[in-house]
Protein backbone atom coordinates (compact mmCIF):
# COMPACT_ATOMS: atom_id res chain seq x y z
CA UNK A 1 0.00 0.00 0.00
CA UNK A 2 2.43 2.60 1.03
CA UNK A 3 4.51 1.95 -1.71
CA UNK A 4 1.89 1.72 -4.64
CA UNK A 5 3.13 4.54 -7.01
CA UNK A 6 -0.42 5.06 -8.00
CA UNK A 7 -1.65 8.00 -5.41
CA UNK A 8 -5.41 7.63 -6.18
CA UNK A 9 -5.64 4.64 -4.72
CA UNK A 10 -7.60 5.00 -1.64
CA UNK A 11 -7.07 3.72 2.09
CA UNK A 12 -9.05 0.83 3.54
CA UNK A 13 -10.22 0.46 7.07
CA UNK A 14 -7.94 -2.75 6.77
CA UNK A 15 -4.92 -0.38 5.80
CA UNK A 16 -5.72 1.99 8.34
CA UNK A 17 -5.92 -1.09 11.14
CA UNK A 18 -2.51 -2.54 9.67
CA UNK A 19 -0.79 0.87 9.91
CA UNK A 20 -2.34 1.69 13.43
CA UNK A 21 -1.24 -1.89 14.59
CA UNK A 22 2.59 -1.22 13.12
CA UNK A 23 2.60 2.63 14.65
CA UNK A 24 1.60 1.26 18.01
CA UNK A 25 4.10 -1.57 18.03
CA UNK A 26 6.88 1.15 16.87
CA UNK A 27 5.72 2.60 19.94
CA UNK A 28 5.61 0.20 22.73
CA UNK A 29 8.78 -0.85 21.32
CA UNK A 30 10.97 3.01 21.74
CA UNK A 31 9.23 3.08 25.43
CA UNK A 32 10.66 -0.56 26.41
CA UNK A 33 13.53 0.31 25.23
CA UNK A 34 14.44 4.24 26.08
CA UNK A 35 13.26 4.79 29.01
CA UNK A 36 15.67 7.74 30.04
CA UNK A 37 15.83 9.59 33.26
CA UNK A 38 16.77 13.38 32.91
CA UNK A 39 16.75 13.98 36.78
CA UNK A 40 16.76 11.87 39.02
CA UNK A 41 19.57 8.67 38.04
CA UNK A 42 18.73 6.97 40.99
CA UNK A 43 16.61 3.40 40.10
CA UNK A 44 13.71 3.97 41.53
CA UNK A 45 12.31 2.05 44.48
CA UNK A 46 8.16 1.33 43.75
CA UNK A 47 6.52 -1.53 45.59
CA UNK A 48 4.28 -4.29 44.24
CA UNK A 49 1.41 -2.34 44.37
CA UNK A 50 3.04 0.28 42.98
CA UNK A 51 4.31 -1.20 40.02
CA UNK A 52 1.09 -3.07 39.33
CA UNK A 53 -0.72 0.27 39.05
CA UNK A 54 1.80 1.80 36.90
CA UNK A 55 1.78 -0.44 34.61
CA UNK A 56 -1.96 -0.80 34.21
CA UNK A 57 -2.22 3.04 33.94
CA UNK A 58 0.70 2.59 30.65
CA UNK A 59 -1.66 0.40 29.40
CA UNK A 60 -4.48 1.65 29.70
CA UNK A 61 -2.95 5.65 28.45
CA UNK A 62 -1.63 3.78 25.33
CA UNK A 63 -5.20 1.36 24.69
CA UNK A 64 -6.28 5.31 24.58
CA UNK A 65 -3.57 6.74 22.68
CA UNK A 66 -4.65 3.24 20.30
CA UNK A 67 -8.34 3.79 19.80
CA UNK A 68 -7.99 7.61 19.29
CA UNK A 69 -5.48 7.03 16.03
CA UNK A 70 -7.62 4.26 15.01
CA UNK A 71 -10.63 7.16 14.94
CA UNK A 72 -8.39 9.61 13.61
CA UNK A 73 -7.43 6.93 10.46
CA UNK A 74 -10.86 5.92 9.72
CA UNK A 75 -12.34 9.38 9.59
CA UNK A 76 -9.32 10.46 7.37
CA UNK A 77 -10.65 7.80 5.49
CA UNK A 78 -13.79 8.71 4.57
Amino acid sequence: MMLDENPSIKLTDDDATNLTRLFCASVKKAVEERIVLTIDHRKPNHTKAQKGELKDYAQNKLKEVEDELVVKVKSAIR
